[in-house]
């Protein structure tokens, strides 16, 4: 996919957890109450906390796939950082902010079904992509157009990314968010611009 293609939804902490509180509502109104959360890590972490504090669950773990760059792929999903934990006969919810290509929840989920014997597993998510080969249990919004979602805890880091693929000096905010605006159209709050570019000198 082109950079000219790729479009953008950049997501802020309000809204992040207005989505987790509905992940949550969905996931109690089905009447499904989890032993265990498993989260993917590192952007399920955050979903994955809010949502165990709205259905008081206690027991969480997460397992580290590799496989996504900022807007690319960079190769199938791998498990880096397994569980290490007896999962048998637990009602497991693995909780992520996003299916993409759905590739990285299969292999999780399959991961945890051969983590002991749970009894049951289910999957919730912020966003389910419909390009996605695994359609989660729960999802607080269906994205029909493919898009790339930034969420507040990894806005640095994208940010920071996008910005390489450009440029290879990036020499102030302006400058910063002249080429994310040419180059994506995309808009970014200056506090944030601010704190990359300062963080990259």
């Amino acid at each position: 996919m082109s950079s000219a293609s790729i479009e953008f939804d950049v997501i802020t902490w309000d809204k992040a957890l207005s989505l987790c509180k509905k992940l949550a509502f969905l996931i109690i109104e089905d009447n499904y109450h989890p032993d265990v959360i498993v989260t993917i890590a590192r952007g399920g972490f955050v979903p994955a906390r809010v949502v165990a504090d709205y259905l008081d669950v206690r027991e969480m773990y997460s397992i580290t796939l590799k496989s996504w760059g900022t807007a690319e792929r960079k190769g199938p999903p791998e498990i880096v950082q397994p569980l290490n934990v007896d999962l048998t006969g637990k009602k497991v919810l693995i909780v992520d902010e996003v299916v993409d290509t759905g590739e990285s929840m299969e292999v999780a989920l399959t991961h945890v079904r051969e983590s002991g014997n749970p009894k049951e597993v289910r999957t919730a998510v912020l966003h389910y992509k419909v390009r996605s080969k695994h359609v989660p249990n729960y999802y607080a919004v269906k994205v029909e157009k493919w898009k790339w979602i930034i969420y507040p805890w990894s806005i640095h880091e994208d940010v920071r990314d996008l910005l390489k693929k450009i440029s290879s000096s990036v020499k102030s905010v302006e400058h910063a968010k002249r080429i994310l605006r040419e180059k994506y159209s995309l808009s970014i709050p200056e506090e944030i611009l601010e704190d990359v570019v300062n963080l990259s000198k």
